[in-house]
């Protein structure tokens, strides 16, 4: 499992538009073949060190990747593990790009030798009305 920790604002506490957060979700998606997202997750540190004083909490969304075969130029291409290393690069070259892009001293990421496992459930197209909302909700909780 590989993660970055994106800031939800600049430097100056001005939120960063939403489309930023879909371009870089749907990079790691084209790289990775899909993507987690937690939209909301505060990320702290002691500022004494920054001579503000105090504990300082910022909002980030987490985009969080499995990786498992790299993008297909064809369809009819064999399927090609990522490799660790591979994986761990990219994660950080685009990591690299969110810190340039926005700005930032750094962005956070991890990369665990984890294995994942997806439990199957039972396709449904549909959910019964009860179950869901029609309010559509993406990256800001106040929507």
């Amino acid at each position: 499992m590989f993660w970055i920790m994106m800031p939800k604002n600049d430097n100056a506490g001005r939120p960063i538009r939403g489309e930023l957060l879909d371009r870089y979700v749907e990079e790691v998606s084209d790289e990775f073949g899909g993507a987690s997202v937690i939209p909301n997750i505060l990320g702290c540190w002691d500022s004494d060190r920054t001579r503000k004083g105090g504990l300082v909490c910022e909002e980030n969304a987490l985009i969080m990747v499995t990786p498992e075969t790299k993008p297909k130029k064809r369809e009819s291409d064999p399927d090609v593990p990522w490799t660790m290393e591979e994986a761990r690069q990219k994660i950080h070259d685009i990591a690299l790009e969110i810190g340039v892009t926005l700005g930032q001293r750094s962005v956070m990421t991890s990369s665990q030798p984890t294995a994942s496992v997806f439990i199957p459930g039972m396709f449904q197209p549909e959910l019964p009305r009860d179950m869901v909302t029609l309010t559509k909700r993406r990256w800001n909780s106040e929507h």
